[in-house]
């Protein structure tokens, strides 16, 4: 009977389940023998700490085999089945030890075993202990993306190829990734309050073996998981001061006030209840709740050595001790959910990821899966797009109100700053730092949505999920984790798209490497497929038709090339590549200053608590969106960058005030202490191209170092569109033509380094000759009909 329910049925107890397992049992012993019956209860039993068979338990409590173990510690097994949490060395030597010493006497009188060997045996002190196998990584979301990658490449054959996988995580900081976002989402779970048990039993209708009462409460914990270092644990008893309860896999241990001081009645989200002054306002008996191992406080660790040292030489009654003074305190699985990634920004590498508190509580990965909206995340690109629109990081813009009406719908959009306060003409530096949303919205604006989609979508990023409107300078849109973290390694890596990876290589049975993958190659030729070039139809034409009359000239014949298509051999056919042109998407001078200022950020922005990393070359970017539902925080330096998201999976509020910093800022930091632990400071040198100078911290005008408004700011010194250097090398070209006497060129501009569309225009042209993106101290900008830009406090009045 025991045999069909383990292998067969569930644990639950209905009398459908009773049937088919009496139909079961007697369908085995028509099949199978009496000792193959055995033999397969042997190997199936539950043993305690998770062991399942005596061949696990072996390993489990002594780390050898069955075949090697000692007399007495074949009987200290043989006495679990009977009660296996009762009976158990690890949680309670002492009555382990008398069912050890019965299971030796029922052999010696049953002639198993001599006088002798009996009196050896029961004289053995306890030695087990608990054993596991050593894992070198514990990366269960990447393992679960490794499976589905194999089944996609081989199919089903890739469960028995006896394939070797090897990944790119790195196990410090797969350790590390896990450590954090779980620290992460428990201490938002504790700021929020205690939502009550699990689950709740009758302890009057427990079936209680006083002989063996572990074995009931074991029971009432069997469908109730374990996650990490959470157990369920079941409430016996309460007082005003503390609890007894049942730990599953552990055994009786008791909670104290002070293990639950944090456990204030959840309501909702932004409301919880009084402080807790007394247990019985927390737990009844018979609840089930999670509870987590806590360290020793300084009492408890002074008795625990005093006791050690009495206790010297008595193997047996230390155990006990150990086991005693293991103290707990109230936990809870945590409702919320989040994700961490980090890669190497050069390569691609996926170095960590975890998708969420616990892969065997659910599975699903939201690093790749979930797509969530970015909030501010977003605004380093439109930043981006705007410098090369010709704005510096020194251009101001106005950070007063803003009111928006859609006529068709009747509907009012008044966008806000996080803080809720409104600014004057603000330095685009110092915006991103403060993460000002109206800010954000006026670039968004003056450069044009369609530039800045094509911009940012050239970066990984799916502009389909975004709505063409002034939404998207506030991330109203959607990406996933991976998606948001390639996007910034762009940034981290001086501006060139890498595409992740996470498998380095795979092996057969044999050791033959069958798959490499291939390595990105940075090219910068591939920026020419993002330039815009300016219109220079008829010159080129001209000088296309040029050359044609001089060919013809001299005889020349124009070869016609057939392009045959690289069709690959069958050996080649299934052979990656061992590279990848990555294209730089921005201008090497774009890079610098963009990088620069979400260096600032981190200095003195949303993310000043990252400088607790003691690091000058950290940049990166808070995102919260509306009703605090996603929290973001995107950083990097040239080697790491992580991003880290927090949220509920069906969106709703965390609560006031759970923005990017205060919620998952602290998780990538926690991370990024093993991340760039042994990382080198990258250099501060300003590179060649880049002009260090002084503006005015309030006009962003140039200044002098002496002004005392002065902040440092930096300058591009070479075009941040380069297709400005290529339109003047046609130019060059034409003036070379003209000299040889190849074509005749009207109204030829001469080579200008500074060349600008608005150069280009005839003098006394509307926009001739001047520079539209020069800050100013007054607001020039276009008001749509249907928008009104709100500039004095008095205007502001009835509108907020």
């Amino acid at each position: 009977m025991q045999v069909a329910r383990n292998f067969y049925l569930s644990p639950e107890k209905t009398y459908t389940r009773k049937i088919k397992e009496i139909l079961l049992a007697l369908k085995l012993e028509q099949i199978l023998s009496k000792d193959e019956i055995l033999s397969l209860y042997l190997n199936k039993i539950f043993l305690g700490h998770r062991s399942y068979g005596f061949g696990a338990a072996a390993e489990v409590y002594y780390n050898k085999p069955l075949s090697e173990l000692s007399v007495a510690e074949h009987a200290m097994l043989a006495g679990l089945p009977k009660a296996p949490s009762s009976y158990n060395p690890l949680r309670n030597p002492v009555r382990a030890t008398q069912r050890r010493n019965y299971v030796l006497g029922r052999m010696q009188d049953i002639g198993k075993i001599s006088d002798e060997v009996y009196s050896q045996a029961v004289a053995q002190p306890v030695t087990a202990r608990k054993h596991s196998k050593t894992i070198d990584i514990s990366a269960p979301h990447i393992g679960e993306m490794v499976r589905a990658k194999l089944i996609e490449e081989y199919g089903e054959d890739a469960y028995w190829s006896c394939l070797n996988v090897y990944t790119t995580v790195k196990s410090p900081l797969q350790k590390q990734a896990q450590v954090a976002l779980r620290k992460g989402l428990e201490e938002y779970d504790r700021r929020h309050g205690f939502r009550g048990p699990v689950a709740r039993v009758s302890l009057d209708q427990l079936a209680v073996d006083l002989s063996a009462p572990a074995d009931a409460y074991e029971q009432a914990l069997a469908d109730i998981p374990r996650s990490v270092e959470q157990s369920p644990a079941l409430v016996l008893s309460v007082d005003s001061k503390s609890a007894q309860i049942f730990v599953k896999d552990t055994g009786l241990k008791s909670l104290a006030l002070d293990d639950m001081r944090w456990a204030r009645r959840h309501k909702t989200a932004e409301i919880i209840g009084d402080w807790i002054t007394d247990v019985k306002s927390v737990l009844t008996p018979g609840d089930i709740v999670y509870v987590m191992p806590r360290a020793l406080n300084d009492e408890e660790r002074k008795t625990l050595i005093a006791k050690r040292t009495e206790l010297v030489g008595d193997e047996s009654a230390t155990l006990s001790l150990e086991f005693e003074s293991q103290r707990f305190k109230l936990s809870q699985l945590p409702a919320v959910s989040g994700a961490l990634i980090s890669i190497d920004p050069a390569s691609g590498a996926i170095l960590s990821l975890a998708g969420g508190y616990d892969f065997f509580l659910n599975k699903y990965n939201r690093a790749v899966q979930s797509i969530r909206q970015p909030g501010s995340n977003i605004k380093p690109f439109i930043y981006s797009a705007s410098l090369d629109k010709g704005f510096t990081p020194a251009s101001l813009i106005s950070g007063a109100p803003i009111v928006m009406t859609d006529p068709a719908h009747g509907t009012v959009w008044r966008p806000e700053n996080y803080s809720g306060k409104f600014f004057g003409p603000t330095r685009m530096r110092e915006a991103l730092g403060q993460s000002m949303n109206l800010v954000s919205i006026r670039l968004l604006r003056s450069i044009g949505i369609p530039f800045a989609r094509e911009y940012i979508d050239r970066f990984g990023i799916d502009m389909n999920r975004f709505s063409a409107s002034l939404t998207m300078a506030l991330g109203s849109g959607g990406v996933t984790p991976l998606e948001l973290l390639s996007a910034y390694g762009v940034l981290a890596n001086g501006g060139y798209r890498v595409e992740p990876y996470f498998i380095e290589r795979i092996e057969d049975r044999d050791g033959n490497v069958i798959f490499t993958a291939p390595k990105p190659q940075f090219c910068d030729e591939c920026y020419d497929q993002y330039l815009p070039f300016p219109d220079l139809t008829e010159e080129m034409t001209g000088l296309l038709g040029a050359q044609a009359e001089l060919e013809n000239s001299l005889g020349t014949e124009t070869q016609t090339i057939d392009v045959v298509e690289n069709i690959p051999t069958p050996e080649q056919e299934f052979q990656a590549p061992l590279v990848y042109e990555a294209p730089r998407l921005m201008s090497r001078a774009n890079n610098f200053l963009t990088v620069s200022m979400m260096k600032d950020v981190v200095r003195r922005g949303t993310a000043r608590k990252a400088l607790a990393l003691e690091r000058t070359d950290l940049a990166g970017k808070t995102g919260t969106t509306n009703d605090y539902i996603d929290a973001w925080f995107t950083g990097f330096n040239s080697k790491v960058a992580t991003t880290v998201w927090i949220g509920f999976d069906e969106p709703s509020t965390m609560g006031k005030g759970e923005a990017g910093s205060r919620t998952a800022l602290p998780v990538w930091i926690d991370y990024m202490r093993e991340g760039v632990k042994d990382v080198e400071v990258d250099s501060e040198t300003v590179p060649e191209y880049i002009e260090r100078g002084f503006v005015n911290r309030e006009t962003g005008a140039r200044t002098v170092e002496e002004d005392p408004e002065a902040v440092e700011e930096y300058f591009a010194l070479e075009p941040l569109r380069p297709e400005l250097v290529v339109a003047n090398r046609l130019k060059a070209q034409q003036a070379l033509d003209k000299l040889n006497g190849l074509y005749e060129y009207d109204d030829l501009l001469p080579y200008n380094p500074d060349l600008t569309p608005d150069s280009l225009r005839e003098p006394g042209e509307e926009g001739g000759n001047q520079d539209p993106f020069a800050p100013t101290n007054e607001e020039l900008e276009r008001v749509e009909p249907e928008e009104k830009i709100v500039e004095t406090e008095d205007e502001t009045e009835g509108l907020f």
